[in-house]
């Protein structure tokens, strides 16, 4: 007998979907370090050692990047990981 999914659960194949909330996140973050280092995408995807075509898309967010992409990227920018995938926190607008 399979278990059955709780209501409002997405499928795995709607949750493995870019851009998603990690996805931006970590693209916001990557642009952020990639202007305060002076990198360009090219510059960034030379250090990681990935092609300049992923790093692209990582970099809009189009990217569903997996674990052990995070820690190669982290680790060639001396970043913790969960600190590049951490909720963009958003600025409340004053009216």
């Amino acid at each position: 007998m399979s278990a059955k999914r709780a209501p409002d659960t997405p499928q795995a194949a709607d949750a493995d979907r870019a851009p998603n909330e990690l996805t931006l996140a970590l693209s916001h973050r990557l642009n952020a370090i990639r202007e305060e280092r002076e990198l360009s995408a090219r510059g960034l995807a030379a250090l990681t050692g990935l092609s300049q075509a992923y790093m692209r898309r990582v970099l809009r967010g189009d990217a569903n990047v997996g674990l052990g992409m995070l820690l190669v990227i982290a680790r060639a920018l001396g970043e913790d990981p969960l600190k590049l995938i951490a909720p963009i926190e958003r600025r409340s607008r004053k009216k």
